[in-house]
């Protein structure tokens, strides 16, 4: 079974309560960094969350991360009401697929949410127009 190192682990900038919590669930009150465990331990102390953020210690299997996180993602997208939301697990597939180079796909997310915050302002605009109309004044 492959291990991690706690070197390898603190090299992408854990959560403080989520690497406190693992060295504490390892036994330890400090991190000794030559320390090798396996995802199986870190799922055991914390949790699915922190288990999957540790697999990037890996990046020749990240295509294969992403396309879970995607996968998960695809399950839940009936439940969501905004198009951002669907728009980003497009292009989060894109780019685990190898279509949309990561500034492009953060320069794509980017553009959208631009979209998407002027539309809401509009609409802030105008509920704030037609509530002024309903109260006989103008704003």
């Amino acid at each position: 079974m492959r291990k991690i190192s706690l070197q390898q682990i603190r090299a992408f900038n854990p959560c403080t309560e989520g690497w406190r919590r693992l060295i504490k669930g390892l036994g330890k009150s400090e991190a000794d960094d030559s320390l090798e465990i396996t995802i199986h331990d870190i799922l055991r102390i914390n949790g699915l969350d922190d288990a999957l953020w540790c697999l990037r210690v890996w990046p020749e299997y990240a295509s294969k991360w992403r396309m879970l996180a995607v996968r998960y993602a695809r399950q839940v997208q009936y439940l969501m009401t905004d198009k951002c939301s669907v728009d980003a697990i497009d292009v989060a597939e894109r780019h685990a697929n190898g279509a949309a180079a990561g500034a492009a796909a953060w320069a794509a997310a980017r553009e959208r949410q631009g979209e998407l915050l002027i539309e809401m302002i509009r609409e802030i605009e105008a509920e704030a127009i037609t509530a002024g109309d309903d109260k006989g004044e103008r704003r």
